[in-house]
């Protein structure tokens, strides 16, 4: 369980930074010694801050997301880690045409020593 308030840059003409706050949770459970399965849940606030007048006026966003995540882990010899997750997820924003819903699937490889 993780709750978090924090600043986070961003490449928006509106926008100096954001500030995010949330809530997550997340279990996870060691299948074997070498594989492991998660399931997460987040719900995330972010306001974009900064001098709108830079931009015209613009209204600054508010957005919430909410979001499920699903992923494995995998070690196949010591040092090298796979990992794998899907995202299923919606962001509902103040300015109009900025609400989505998405998936997404994400797949790493490394190598930790």
């Amino acid at each position: 369980l993780q709750f978090y308030r924090e600043p986070r840059s961003v490449v928006d003409v509106a926008a100096s930074h954001m500030i995010v706050s949330g809530v997550s949770f997340g279990p996870r459970w060691a299948i074997t010694n070498k594989t492991v399965l998660g399931a997460q849940l987040v719900r995330e606030r972010r306001v974009f801050d900064g001098d709108p007048s830079l931009a015209g006026g613009t209204t600054l966003r508010d957005e919430l997301i909410h979001l499920v995540r699903v992923s494995v882990g995998w070690e196949p010899a010591r040092f090298w880690q796979l990992s794998a997750a899907f995202d299923h997820g919606e962001r509902d924003s103040n300015v109009v045409g900025r609400d989505y819903k998405f998936n997404a699937v994400m797949g790493n490889i490394a190598y930790a020593w």
